[in-house]
């Protein structure tokens, strides 16, 4: 029995030491936590984990939050988002300021016809499926301005919008697109807006008939006195299309191709692009387009002419030169 006892009192000791142990391990560390100013460590963004946790625990928004990604952790970067709007903001050109707030209050007042005079000017007159049509677009003279909203109208059967090519001192800042309508908003620098740049389109299938384009300027224009005003001037421009009905080789127009148009293009052997009357006349004998009626321009043609399965090129009609508007 006494054995026994004493096990047991021994077994008591032991327990007490053990406890006695456990308490001084903790305490100290429940003493720092309860000092005045210090703040035990916590982590104050949600994941998946802590998702659960009790509603109760309210976060302090204007709190500075870290949170260590080691410990399985995502920063929280609502702040950072805002930090990046902010300045995505604030290096946003005074200039477009001004042109938005131009737009949003000043009154639209049709342009008196006078001096000034807004044009397009087509590339083509006739186009085949996947060719592109340029159209310049331009005033005949410098107007006082730094932005401008053109509206481009044109079908939405016959064409769609490829881009728009600007020009020197032209920055395109927006552009809407619906079908069969684009409407660009430009800045020009140094208030000289004269040439803006070639409207691109793109073909949907071979042209057949007279196609339009037309343009609706709202334009911001300084006065003498630094006033602003928004000065609405419109455009149009329609293809000349001609129905090209020209039998290649028909160079007397009788309808047929036989000697006589032989006999023609003989005469013009050696005509190069410097005569005068070759745009209207001779080019169409330049088979190979080489610039010069030859002796393979008129070989060709006596083939033809003895065996029509020799097809002859149609050439395409004569265009109006390019101007150069930049």
């Amino acid at each position: 029995m006494r054995k026994k006892a004493g096990r047991s009192a021994i077994s008591k000791l032991l327990a007490i030491i053990m406890l006695l142990s456990l308490l001084i391990g903790i305490m100290p560390t429940v003493a720092a936590a309860e000092q005045p100013g210090d703040v035990m460590p916590m982590p104050l963004t949600w994941t998946a984990a802590n998702a659960g946790a009790d509603d109760n625990n309210d976060l302090n928004a204007d709190s500075d939050v870290f949170a260590d990604e080691s410990d399985g952790y995502i920063p929280d970067n609502d702040d950072a988002d805002i930090d990046n709007d902010n300045a995505a903001q604030s290096e946003i050109n005074p200039a477009l300021l001004e042109i938005v707030d131009a737009f949003a209050t000043l009154e639209r007042i049709d342009a008196d016809p006078g001096d000034v005079i807004l044009s397009l000017r087509l590339s083509a007159q006739a186009l085949q499926t996947g060719q592109d049509l340029l159209v310049d677009t331009f005033f005949n003279q410098k107007v006082n301005s730094n932005t401008s909203r053109l509206t481009y109208t044109y079908s939405d059967d016959e064409f769609s919008y490829k881009g728009f090519e600007a020009a020197d001192g032209v920055t395109v800042l927006d552009e809407d697109i619906e079908p069969g309508k684009v409407m660009l908003t430009v800045m020009v620098n140094d208030y000289e807006t004269s040439y803006y740049g070639k409207l691109l389109l793109t073909a949907k299938k071979d042209t057949v008939s007279t196609f339009t384009v037309s343009l609706s300027n709202e334009i911001v224009v300084k006065t003498e006195d630094e006033q602003k005003m928004i000065l609405i001037y419109t455009a149009s421009v329609s293809s000349d299309y001609i129905v090209d009905d020209r039998i290649p080789g028909d160079f007397n127009g009788d309808g047929k191709v036989d000697l006589l148009d032989l006999s023609e293009m003989i005469d013009a052997f050696g005509i190069d692009s410097t005569y005068s009357d070759w745009a209207l006349k001779y080019r169409y004998m330049d088979f190979n387009q080489n610039g010069e009626v030859d002796i393979y321009d008129i070989a060709l043609l006596a083939r033809h002419i003895f065996d029509p399965s020799i097809e002859l090129p149609r050439l395409p009609l004569e265009q109006d030169p390019d101007t150069d508007l930049g």
